[in-house]
């Protein structure tokens, strides 16, 4: 599958196609212009090993969600994208593969942030309930050996399934659904700096 490079005549603009059989001489240029399809005829031209190319990633219609003024980096959902924005957020739109990509990754590493102070909280506070309530129940059973060394057996047990519950790596899995299911149409809207052969392996 051959890639091949093709310079439109009218605009000048250079893309990047893929063949499964004998590439054509000429393609209708795939630029897409402020009045529509550029339209022209795009000729094979010659390129080089690591020879820049501009992205020919295809667009779809923008995933716009809106961004906390107050808190950057808090965002909110709308449910249609031409809903008004509320006071206090503005409008992010995601117009390509890449950028939606770049969102999801930043959106997925601020709340695994989130969800790890909260559950550094939560074992805090149950810590120190758990302590307190051991060494009541250790000051009852001390007279007694055989309790004490039972109730440090249960202890030790529970502690360990305390540490492999607070030890599981928090995913907070947040995907542009729209995106995520449909891997098969990815190639079309990445361009070969995005990395898309990696990420589809």
């Amino acid at each position: 599958m051959p890639m091949i490079d093709y310079v439109c005549a009218a605009c000048g603009y250079r893309a990047e196609e893929y063949h499964h059989s004998d590439p054509p001489l000429a393609i209708p240029c795939p630029r897409q212009l402020d009045s529509g399809p550029c339209g022209a005829q795009a000729s094979r031209a010659s390129s080089f090993p690591g020879q820049y190319r501009p992205t020919s990633a295809k667009r779809f219609d923008a995933i716009v969600v809106w961004e906390s003024t107050a808190e950057p980096g808090k965002y909110s959902f709308p449910g249609d994208a031409r809903e008004a924005v509320p006071d206090g957020y503005r409008k992010v739109e995601l117009t390509n593969m890449q950028e939606a990509d770049r969102f999801v990754s930043r959106f997925n590493e601020s709340e695994r942030s989130r969800l790890e102070d909260e559950r550094h909280a939560e074992r805090e506070y149950f810590d120190r309930r758990i302590k307190q309530r051991r060494e009541d129940t250790m000051a009852r059973l001390k007279n007694n050996p055989r309790a004490v060394a039972m109730l440090k057996a249960v202890q030790k047990y529970r502690d360990a399934a305390r540490n492999r519950k607070y030890a599981r790596k928090i995913d907070p899995n947040f995907h542009i659904q729209a995106l995520s299911f449909d891997s098969g149409n990815r190639q079309g809207y990445s361009s070969e700096e995005t990395g898309w052969r990696e990420r589809k392996a």
